[in-house]
């Protein structure tokens, strides 16, 4: 907490009002604080884009916010005839009400105008601190509060929808305009920091693929290594392993960002079968990929003994290749191209690379295994940077967490 904040935390469980609070409804906040909705400060703005101004075509994002849109996809999306768009500037909010259960809204924070989707609620805020409303709108507690709010989704197909009314209807604490300026003031520092940290992540990200790039491919030799790469199909270094019936083994899975790990460690629902008899074994330095999605580079090293789905493919590495190089120039773009082009289905979503074909692909490798060995320990150096960025971040991330639970209920006053 920043000099200057007096702290008083009020216990879930008290039957008494602490002095200087009071009790409205079954919550407790400061005596000068009020028990507001959202629907007194917020006040839509239609604004059609019906002379189909040139403006940026905008999405909500959970992890972004408000972002272009070609950002969000691999192609651009300015030909889309946007006539029905709403107008958006520079600090008006926007939600998407079919994905804000899971946290999809934001603030615009470009300089200049943009357009969304129709579909979009888009809002601005009167009679309250625009950037203490934005802490209160984006935090987590709220966040909880649109999926609750939101109607007509299941547990198997999510069509939910926040709606206007029900958003209008969301209580909050506010305090007096004063101190929710210093609250946005301290909360806003922390995002700064937070912003910080994502950049250094994505510049180191783009480090190791502009390396990853030159390694893998030859185009950097390093010292002391002077033989030919050599070109090999995938199948003669590599075989597969089908072995089952090994029940007790632990359940792993494997993800595209961290590769095979303990399914316990994941936060998704299991839907694994009560009956493990076909899952695979897998072994440590086995690469394992899933087979409908290796073209979108969901493999890994295991460095566990476990079982896999039937849904994996299990690779037994052979003497010539070291497993950890191969699982980098599996993540390499051209290699993914290669298993996209050789996975077998009519459409994306029923691509599979199955073995047969996965060992048809040819690709070129050191013929020094200590040279591959080498390209590997850099890139993973260059992984421990990134992973220790990634929970500095988590630890920031956690203390806004914090700092939002103590300062929008009340719990922590800021002297003013």
């Amino acid at each position: 907490m920043e000099q200057g904040t007096k702290t008083m935390v009020i216990q879930e469980n008290i039957t008494d009002t602490p002095y200087g609070y009071k009790r409205v409804g079954n919550i407790i906040i400061p005596e000068d604080w009020e028990l507001k909705k959202f629907g007194d400060f917020v006040r839509k703005v239609k604004r059609k884009n019906i002379d189909n101004l040139p403006l940026e075509p905008c999405s909500v994002s959970k992890q972004h916010g408000v972002i272009y849109q070609n950002e969000k996809f691999t192609k651009r999306i300015a030909t889309i005839d946007t006539t029905n768009y709403y107008i958006v500037r520079k600090g008006e909010f926007v939600y998407d009400p079919m994905s804000a259960y899971y946290g999809a809204v934001g603030r615009q924070k470009y300089n200049e105008d943009v357009v969304v989707s129709p579909a979009y609620e888009v809002f601005d805020v009167e009679g309250i601190n625009k950037d203490f409303f934005e802490q209160v709108f984006t935090s987590e507690r709220i966040k909880r509060l649109y999926s609750y709010l939101s109607y007509g989704g299941n547990e198997y197909w999510k069509r939910m929808k926040l709606s206007w009314d029900s958003f209008c209807g969301i209580k909050f604490p506010v305090p007096p305009l004063h101190e929710q300026e210093y609250i946005a003031k301290i909360l806003k520092k922390q995002d700064e920091h937070i912003k910080l940290i994502i950049q250094e992540i994505e510049q180191k990200e783009e480090q190791k693929k502009g390396l990853m790039r030159k390694l893998v491919t030859g185009e950097l030799r390093l010292p002391g290594f002077e033989r030919d790469w050599k070109q090999i199909r995938l199948g003669d270094v590599l075989k597969e392993r089908k072995e089952t019936g090994y029940n007790e083994l632990e359940l792993l899975s494997i993800t595209a960002k961290r590769g095979v790990v303990r399914r316990k460690e994941i936060d998704i629902k299991d839907n694994s079968s009560d009956d493990k008899s076909k899952y695979k074994r897998i072994l440590p330095n086995d690469i394992g990929y899933n087979t409908m999605r290796m073209w979108q580079g969901i493999s890994g090293v295991s460095q566990l003994e476990g079982i896999v789905s039937p849904a994996y493919t299990v690779l037994i590495p052979t003497s010539e290749i070291d497993p950890y190089y191969m699982a980098y120039l599996f993540k390499y773009p051209k290699t993914i191209y290669l298993f996209w082009r050789y996975s077998q289905g009519i459409v994306d979503d029923t691509l599979n690379l199955k073995y047969s074909n996965f060992k048809k692909i040819r690709v070129k490798i050191p013929s020094d295994i200590l040279e591959q060995k080498a390209i590997a320990k850099i890139l993973s150096t260059q992984d421990k940077i990134i992973e220790l960025l990634e929970k500095s971040l988590d630890l920031e991330k956690d203390r806004k967490t914090g700092l939002m639970q103590l300062l929008l209920t009340g719990k922590s006053r800021v002297k003013v």
